[in-house]
């Protein structure tokens, strides 16, 4: 029974991993791309007189799905910028109650941009909106902000869930009284040992 309850266990957490991975992988993707093209405008440009005239909107377009990708990253991984100055003086409990009302509070903005963001990208797509010079699709930067706000949405699923247990956890006050460490440290902490 131990060994089904210990393979559910690590499932989710493994899943989140390769999700994880995936992501990373791709954004990786798409800043070799968007270097090799904007490399390959300046040698146009200023070598062969021929700018490539859709490499800065390309480039536009890479940089704002890396932004709404990453923040998603940033969700799953827990490093928003935050002020934890308040939460750092209650108690372990109190303090993971919280930190799951600001979780809370990221998940409900994200669920509130995804279905505008869905109406914004439909309207586009419906209307074939484009841009002026390329002619490629204004629904492709928008939908950055759709798919971007709803992986946050998942991630913030999972970091909620994360509070809630933490904040439910019959641990001691005094062992858990220092700040909670990062994924990396503990990864680096159970490699080694401790």
């Amino acid at each position: 029974m131990s060994d089904v309850s210990e393979t559910t266990k690590t499932r989710p957490r493994s899943l989140v991993q390769r999700g994880r991975s995936w992501i990373r992988l791709f954004l990786g993707t798409l800043m070799i791309v968007s270097v090799a093209i904007n490399f390959s405008n300046v040698i146009a440009r200023y070598i062969l007189q021929a700018p490539i005239f859709w490499a800065e909107t390309i480039i536009t377009y890479i940089m704002l799905w890396s932004a709404f990708i990453g923040a998603a990253l940033i969700t799953l991984d827990d490093k928003h910028l935050s002020i934890d100055l308040v939460a750092s003086v209650f108690p372990r409990r109190s303090r993971s109650v919280v930190l799951a009302c600001s979780a809370a509070c990221l998940l409900a903005v994200a669920l509130i941009v995804v279905p505008q963001s869905w109406q914004a990208t439909e309207m586009l797509v419906r209307n074939d909106q484009r841009t002026a010079v390329e002619g490629l699709p204004l629904a492709i930067p928008n939908a950055a902000l759709l798919v971007g706000f709803g992986l946050m949405a998942l991630a913030g699923v999972y970091q909620l869930v994360a509070k809630v247990r933490q904040a439910l956890s019959p641990h001691d006050d005094a062992a858990a009284s220092m700040p909670p460490a990062s994924s990396s440290e503990s990864e680096a902490k159970k490699e080694a040992g401790y």
